[in-house]
């Protein structure tokens, strides 16, 4: 495990540092994330202005929204295990708090490679955003 996390540390250097990252970093990705027995894909936003960070293990944070929220823990019996608060300042709210919970999984899919985070932390956003948005997840810069 040590050096298979060594290994992908080096696969995003040298991602991030190649000339075809840099052309298809703003697009939209395909995203699978899984929470107990449910796997759901979705697409991704790569925001760079994410900077949110789970403050105990300091775990970079995704945002979704709460109709995938709900679809994640539909039926979920381990909610408390899970249950995260995240503090985040935004323009208008100098300490907010935003809550989260950790999934399972959490792939990103970046033409030929895939990005795989074992127990991601995913903050609920209070407003919504979906599908007709063209996506249901803000990816934190560090995942991709």
């Amino acid at each position: 495990p040590a050096s298979f996390d060594r290994l992908s540390r080096w696969m995003r250097f040298r991602f991030r540092n190649s000339y075809w990252y840099d052309r298809q970093r703003k697009n939209l990705y395909r995203v699978q994330i899984k929470t107990g027995m449910k796997l759901i894909e979705t697409i991704g936003l790569y925001d760079t202005g994410n900077r949110l960070y789970e403050p105990i293990r300091k775990k970079p944070v995704s945002i979704i929204g709460k109709e995938l929220a709900m679809r994640l823990l539909e039926g979920e019996q381990e909610w408390g295990r899970r249950f995260r608060l995240i503090p985040y300042s935004s323009i208008g709210v100098e300490n907010g708090l935003m809550k989260g919970f950790v999934a399972d999984e959490l792939v990103v899919f970046v033409n030929r490679y895939s990005f795989v985070y074992a127990h991601p932390v995913l903050a609920v956003a209070e407003q919504s955003f979906g599908k007709r948005d063209g996506y249901e997840i803000i990816l934190h810069p560090d995942m991709i």
